[in-house]
């Protein structure tokens, strides 16, 4: 769950509201002596009542003059259209026949706790299917785009005139989608069905890592889409986070002021993370929480 939240989330509907509770999420600030940049690992969809700017975020959000995501804020019902375009698959195919035989006795628990229509998935390409899958399952634990940490960011910063800048665009991120081959497609697809048929689905165990700002946790999260696929998390994250630090390096070493990136939590753990790959390149990297 780490890629076009914002396009989804008009697909799906909450349903679950949840008390009210707080959160750490994990932060990081680097330096290089003149320039700050901090990274907030974000959830792209969250249930209400979760308090997750404590005194540690505040501190980033006042100090930084740019919010940075991964994509610039873009209208829900537009994002949503172009998703539904790009992601319309040539001929319907059932879904059953494009997932391999052990899989195939996971997909009704999976579409059930995702609340997909299963004509919708039969309609789309399977990165499509996948992600729809993906959005549903958060979904279904009563989270939603409006109150995730982008969203959230975006009209703080808009209601102070602060830019609110893009890592890519909406159609880069599905042209990433489109490139991939039709292995890693399959291979996307049963991982997301997989993720969505355990019990508490796999947004739940996401949800918690975040939430305790536990890096390892977050990082198996991420790996679960990529499971046997090394090819999918090249063209998913780590080509990504790659392309990310080059422009990132530029923006700090041209001492454009104080930013706040802040992307999906996958994007910034373990050794191809951006705090470690930015840590590389030779600038200081401290974990804050």
């Amino acid at each position: 769950f780490l890629f076009c939240a914002l396009a989804l989330a008009s697909l799906a509907a909450a349903c679950h509201p949840t008390a009210n509770e707080t959160a750490r999420p994990p932060l990081w600030r680097v330096t290089d002596g003149k320039s700050t940049l901090w990274l907030l690992g974000s959830i792209h969809m969250l249930p209400p009542g979760i308090e997750w700017q404590d005194d540690a975020v505040k501190q980033a959000v006042h100090e930084a003059d740019t919010l940075i995501l991964e994509i610039p804020p873009t209208d829900p019902a537009q994002a949503g259209s172009a998703f539904v375009t790009a992601a319309r698959a040539k001929a319907d195919v059932p879904i059953e026949q494009r997932l391999p035989t052990p899989k195939r006795t996971l997909l009704a628990d999976a579409i059930d706790h995702s609340h997909a229509s299963r004509e919708t998935l039969d309609g789309m390409k399977d990165w499509g299917a996948a992600l729809v899958l993906a959005a549903g399952d958060a979904s279904a634990d009563g989270a939603t785009r409006e109150n995730g940490v982008e969203a959230v960011l975006t009209r703080e910063f808009q209601k102070k005139g602060k830019p609110v800048e893009g890592l890519e665009t909406l159609k880069g991120q599905f042209a990433i989608f489109d490139s991939l081959g039709h292995a890693e497609q399959r291979r996307l697809l049963a991982n997301a069905v997989t993720d969505a048929a355990q019990p508490d689905g796999g947004y739940a165990d996401a949800l918690t890592a975040w939430r305790n700002g536990d890096a390892k946790a977050l990082s198996d999260a991420a790996d679960a889409l990529f499971t046997d696929a090394p090819a999918l998390k090249s063209a998913l994250l780590v080509k990504r986070n790659t392309a990310w630090v080059a422009d990132l390096t530029k923006r700090m070493k041209q001492h454009r002021g104080t930013v706040l990136v802040a992307v999906g939590s996958g994007h910034l753990v373990g050794p191809q993370g951006l705090p470690a790959l930015l840590g590389q390149r030779g600038f200081k990297v401290s974990r804050v929480q």
